[in-house]
């Protein structure tokens, strides 16, 4: 879907997101920054692997669009990995991750196909790894077709998981005085 949308039209986000900045320096852990890898799935352009690795950290990152990962190559050049792959494939082995975020992606596939991802980026992390995951509650523009997630269907898929932090986001058109869209932060910790 994003490939035809967006990406081969030339629409790539540039800018990191300032919640996916600080779920990783509050999580990264006490270590040198080159020494933190971390994993974006679904991370379209590149936009926040390439500012988290501009701030000195070791950055890979997934997604279906080869549009966007060429992009994205390009912009970041050898200072990130990034691979092309479909959920629920993480091309990675396991292990091998500190932090992994999904900046909405994940929740464009099916429950199951959702579920079969987020095992393996559980999978991917190291004992104890952090993994930020932001599925929408609702999302009203044109075109979105993504599960909208409850909070029993996030506690659903990430039962293998330790929820440190769950948060609901709502954007509002307060002129229209309607909700354009929410999104769950929930912040989990691999046991």
């Amino acid at each position: 879907m994003w490939e035809e949308s967006f990406y081969q039209s030339g629409k790539f986000a540039r800018c990191p997101y300032d919640y996916i900045a600080s779920f990783v320096f509050r999580n990264a852990p006490p270590k040198a920054r080159n020494e933190v890898r971390i994993l974006e799935v679904g991370c379209g352009s590149g936009n926040n692997t390439w500012f988290l690795s501009q701030e000195g950290f070791a950055c890979c990152g997934t997604d279906a669009a080869p549009s966007a990962i060429n992009y994205a190559k390009a912009r970041c050049g050898p200072a990130c990995d990034f691979r092309l792959a479909e959920f629920p494939h993480i091309p990675f082995p396991e292990d091998h991750f500190d932090l992994a975020f999904d900046r909405a992606a994940i929740c464009y596939t099916n429950f199951e196909t959702a579920s079969l991802a987020i095992e393996n980026v559980r999978r991917a992390l190291r004992g104890a790894g952090r993994f930020l995951f932001t599925p929408y509650s609702f999302h009203k523009a044109a075109g979105m077709i993504g599960l909208g997630y409850t909070e029993e269907m996030i506690r659903r898929i990430l039962s293998r998981w330790r929820i440190v932090d769950i948060q609901k986001a709502t954007f509002e058109d307060f002129q229209r005085n309607q909700v354009l869209w929410s999104e769950w932060r929930v912040t989990a910790e691999k046991v």
